[in-house]
């Protein structure tokens, strides 16, 4: 069997290769259900293109586990064809410097053809580009940045779509490495669509209860760098995001589970912070009554922006994560999903809980 790590980077490094944008998800949904009917992990459709996948515990099963990523990254799509041009509008958070500048792109198609193409500022209408591509490209049509696909160098990752690729990975490196455990409870993988454009897919899969509402869900994402937050420092452990403060208890289960990992091997890491840059799926679950968690990777190029994704002066580069930051994240998530835990038994809480007898003592009037 191959090592855990390198078979997380090998699932890494096949889905950076089909691109995506708000509802044009299908090429990387090909690519994740070839890797789920490979492996054998049963999963489903449900009528909005969302993949849930599933393992099922053995016997009298605890509370499921959900762990969430989206498979979108923020694009561009032809709005206009006409005879004097092509025009494309932005979906989701691109930088703002692309709509002011001349950059290559590629559009792609429904069996993952590639075309190269180039966009340019629309003196006329802000809130479009030009598209200077070949005359195949139909209203519709899905553009992303001409950018690498993927490439390590020492201990940073650098991908075209880290946000959220990185989830979906760490996500199906867990299914598989769970299969042929013995688990206590149920273990889905939930690969949501249209995120970018305000957490849809996941809001669709939140309010028709596609999960039993007694799951403990985990959003995996990617989120930029913020101060006290440091590439290389592990996985973060997500307090919350710009619009929820999540469960404690749901977040101690992790903690926990890193904090077991750690007594047993030094060199994993992770972080806890609270990662407001933006909100995550984890907020639409919150919504709906879930008890909800997440788990974060700082990301650096958020959203492909170089400085930042307001500003009009920067640049477009790959996105990148810590080599090292990902590969604990996976297990972190794997060590979770065999774990015995109990959201009613936490051990972070007990501790607090108990008052030391002799400082007691020393209290007494």
């Amino acid at each position: 069997m191959k090592n855990i790590d390198q078979q997380a980077l090998d699932i890494l490094s096949e889905l950076a290769k089909a691109p995506s944008i708000p509802f044009h998800e299908y090429v990387v949904q090909a690519k994740i259900i070839d890797i789920l009917s490979l492996n054998s992990i049963p999963f489903s459709l449900d009528n909005y293109g969302n993949i849930i996948a599933k393992i099922e515990a053995d016997g009298e099963p605890l509370e499921p586990i959900a762990f969430v990523a989206h498979m979108d990254h923020p694009g561009f799509e032809v709005s206009s064809v006409t005879s004097s041009g092509i025009l494309a509008k932005p979906l989701g958070g691109v930088p703002k410097c692309s709509m002011v500048q001349t950059l290559p792109m590629f559009g792609f198609t429904q069996s993952g053809e590639k075309f190269e193409c180039v966009i340019s500022p629309n003196q006329n209408d802000d809130q479009t580009v030009i598209v200077n591509g070949p005359s195949s490209l139909r209203v519709g049509s899905p553009l992303t940045f001409g950018l690498l696909d993927f490439e390590i160098i020492q201990d940073k990752i650098n991908m075209r779509s880290l946000d959220d690729y990185a989830g979906c990975a760490s996500i199906i490196s867990t299914l598989i490495n769970c299969k042929s455990q013995k688990l206590l409870r149920s273990i889905y993988g939930v690969f949501t669509r249209a995120e970018e454009v305000g957490l849809v897919g996941a809001r669709i899969i939140a309010r028709d209860k596609t999960l039993p509402i007694d799951t403990l869900i985990v959003s995996i994402e990617t989120s930029s760098i913020i101060p006290g937050v440091h590439q290389g420092n592990g996985p973060v452990i997500r307090v919350g995001d710009a619009t929820f403060t999540f469960d404690s208890d749901a977040e101690n289960v992790l903690r926990n589970v890193a904090l077991n990992i750690n007594n047993g091997d030094y060199k994993f890491k992770f972080q806890r912070n609270l990662m407001s840059a933006g909100t995550c799926e984890a907020s639409a679950f919150i919504a709906n009554s879930y008890v909800t968690t997440g788990i974060a990777l700082p990301l650096g190029n958020w959203h492909n922006a170089t400085t930042y994704i307001s500003d009009f002066q920067g640049g477009i580069d790959t996105e990148n994560v810590s080599l090292t930051d990902y590969l604990d994240a996976t297990k972190l998530l794997i060590e979770t999903s065999i774990s015995s835990f109990d959201l009613r038994n936490d051990k972070i809480k007990s501790d607090i809980k108990e008052v030391p007898v002799e400082y007691e003592k020393r209290l007494i009037q």
